[in-house]
């Protein structure tokens, strides 16, 4: 398939366009407005920021509670284990020990509904995380 293209010259190039010059006083006016908007958002934001600061404490309580389901809480134990593993390879302070004890106070909520084998490997994840915290204290 061929496409011709014939009279190509006939395209004019785009011009220059002009920009329109706001006047002073529209300039000024929106200046003044800019300064009153700024002036108003500064105290918004001191009172946002408290705004914030209260949500992420909340966030942050509600993040570190401990689930009551004895699965979510086994994977929750092993994941602080695998947190400590890690702090004390790479030679870290480590901010676990506070996280652990309030997993190991936190008691499974369906741990009598559970088969045999189950609640035996939820005891010892729990004996586990209960001799890490030990030796942490020691």
């Amino acid at each position: 398939m061929n496409i011709k293209v014939n009279n190509s010259s006939s395209v004019k190039k785009a011009g220059k366009t002009s920009k329109s010059k706001a006047s002073s006083a529209e300039g000024l006016g929106f200046a003044s407005a800019l300064e009153q908007a700024q002036g108003a958002s500064k105290a918004e934001a001191t009172s946002a920021v408290s705004s914030v600061d209260a949500i992420n404490s909340f966030v942050l309580d509600t993040a570190e509670q401990v689930p009551t389901q004895s699965k979510q809480r086994g994977y929750y134990i092993l994941d602080l284990l695998e947190e400590l593993e890690q702090d004390i390879l790479e030679g870290k302070q480590t901010q676990v020990a506070d996280k652990l004890e309030k997993a190991l106070a936190v008691d499974s909520v369906d741990k009598d509904s559970l088969p045999p084998v189950v609640k035996e490997l939820m005891d010892e994840i729990d004996a586990r995380a209960a001799i890490e915290l030990e030796k942490l204290r020691s």
